[in-house]
């Protein structure tokens, strides 16, 4: 199968040179409309590592000079990012947690995309904060494994260090052979192993402290009138359209489809009847939290047009984890186990009676 190939443009020596190569930011700004032409990288290191400190060596203030360089790569589509030193953000030695999530909402502020962060020890307990930190931020957490060659720093070294970050949630897994001294064979064997890594996408709906509601939603949304309320994990405002047109003759069955989203684990019943002209639409959708099953009930008078009707979902989070599922495996996301189509509960084969 091809893939895409995309290209990184990374300023290794010239960001930690103490300021005998690095260009000041209006030199950098001229460089810039070359690079893009190029059309040919996707990515391009701005800033990090030592290029803020050079820039107050030069008397330039960082803050500005982040901005003026990222700019013209927003402005074409290029992403951009940036290297750190896990505990100690972009000094020499630690700062305090609280400094380093200020740090990088500043840094996304001034527009980075991507903070690469390393530690030279290895250690992921200095580098797992920073993943949450970024993601807090709005930025993509690159993690890097440190390249050096010993009888402990073995392949297997390696690919259980990147489980660990890979599972503390970090976005992109960066191989660092800052020495060069990196074997092809065993670097190869690295990659490899990664891209085999396996596991399972964890959901947690408990982003927000309390209910989350919106004036815009419609009634049926909200807890208190049957609704599933929000969370961290809504899909579709927790709302699900269906498709109604009248019956025939007045008693015959309201004909109802799904429209969006499809949810195939529910049991639908549409126990709604076509009313005579002038009733309007009496349409409600009666729901449960503890069975996949739902009804319609109500009528729909027989000289109304066919509408969507909107009412709720009380398996939100569920329709995001089966529309997530299906949007790794169209984009050629290799997803081993699907999103069940049933709900692990005891349907009965008919509604039971309380439901009726």
């Amino acid at each position: 199968m091809e893939k895409e190939v995309k290209f990184s443009l990374v300023f290794r020596d010239m960001w930690q040179s103490a300021g005998k190569y690095v260009p000041r930011v209006d030199q950098l700004v001229k460089v810039a409309p070359a690079i893009i032409e190029m059309d040919c990288f996707d990515r391009v290191e701005t800033n990090g590592g030592g290029f803020e400190q050079v820039n107050l060596l030069f008397g330039e203030n960082p803050n500005k000079a982040v901005r003026e360089w990222t700019k013209p790569f927003h402005e074409a589509g290029i992403q951009t990012h940036m290297l750190d030193r896990a505990l100690n953000g972009l000094r020499m030695s630690p700062v305090p947690a609280d400094v380093r999530k200020l740090f990088y909402k500043v840094k996304k502020a001034q527009g980075t995309d991507i903070t690469r962060t390393f530690c030279g020890l290895n250690d992921v307990r200095n580098i797992i904060p920073s993943i949450g930190y970024a993601h807090d931020a709005g930025m993509i957490s690159q993690c890097c494994l440190c390249i050096t060659y010993s009888p402990v720093h073995t392949v297997e070294y390696y690919l259980d260090m990147a489980k660990q970050l890979i599972d503390a949630g970090c976005d992109e897994i960066c191989i660092k052979d800052m020495a060069g001294i990196g074997r092809p064979v065993f670097l190869g064997k690295i990659v490899a192993g990664i891209k085999k890594i396996n596991g399972k996408v964890i959901g947690d709906g408990r982003y927000f402290d309390g209910p989350i509601e919106h004036d815009t939603w419609s009634y049926q949304d909200i807890g208190t009138a049957y609704g599933a309320g929000g969370n961290g994990l809504c899909f579709y405002e927790n709302a699900q359209d269906f498709r109604v047109s009248a019956g025939p003759s007045v008693g015959s069955p309201v004909n109802v489809t799904v429209s969006f989203p499809n949810t195939p684990w529910m049991r639908y019943e549409y126990p709604c009847r076509t009313a005579p002209a002038g009733t309007g639409d009496q349409l409600y959708l009666f729901n449960s939290e503890f069975l996949p099953y739902a009804e319609i009930r109500g009528s729909f008078a027989i000289d109304r047009k066919p509408k969507t009707e909107e009412f709720s979902n009380k398996f939100g989070a569920y329709t995001c984890a089966h529309y997530f599922c299906e949007y790794l495996k169209s984009n050629g996301v290799p997803v081993s186990a699907s999103a069940p189509t049933s709900l692990p509960m005891n349907m009965p084969p008919t509604p039971p009676e309380w439901m009726t």
